[in-house]
């Protein structure tokens, strides 16, 4: 399907962290996902150390509009984790708002929403998007995900939704990554 995920090491202390949905299914969203692979790896070779999750996602938007023909498009959440300065740069582009997953209060998991707004790729030749820059602390947990894990069900049960995804995530907080998909 048109569903993509990757991660990828951006100089020494960094990770780009990627998100993507196309719309439909079969081979097109496939192939515009691949098309949508190869283009992030070849603008963060282009970018180094230096990738900016806002001007990633509009250079891809760029490329998006101009192989989907606006007959496909695709949602896609990007973010940049700096381990030395302890933060997640972010931007979306119409993908569901990511979780960071932090200890509150007592130790208390706290499941946040990573709000960031931002129009869905291939819609327009040119678009911008925002980045913005959060902390990080020791611990805390990034959730990215496509509606695919919230959108699940069958046709006699109800999709699963955001509210048992948040609850869950909170009832796995102190599991390994590993263990929540």
């Amino acid at each position: 399907g048109g569903d993509l995920w990757m991660w990828r090491a951006v100089g020494a202390d960094k990770v780009l962290l990627l998100v993507a949905d196309a719309t439909g299914h079969g081979a097109a969203p496939a192939l515009l996902a691949a098309v949508a692979k190869g283009t992030v790896d070849a603008l963060c070779e282009q970018a180094g150390d230096d990738v900016d999750p806002g001007r990633l996602l509009a250079q891809l938007g760029r490329v998006v509009y101009r192989a989907g023909k606006r007959r496909y498009m695709m949602t896609a959440f990007a973010a940049v984790v700096d381990l030395r300065a302890r933060t997640v740069a972010i931007a979306n582009a119409g993908q569901n708002f990511p979780f960071a997953i932090r200890s509150g209060e007592g130790g208390t998991p706290v499941v946040e929403p990573l709000v960031v707004r931002g129009d869905t790729l291939g819609s327009a030749p040119r678009t911008s998007y925002e980045t913005q820059t959060r902390p990080i602390a020791p611990g805390d947990r990034l959730f990215l995900y496509t509606d695919g894990v919230t959108d699940a069900g069958t046709p006699v049960k109800e999709a699963w939704g955001e509210k048992r995804l948040r609850r869950a995530l909170v009832a796995m907080a102190r599991e390994r990554g590993t263990k929540v998909p």
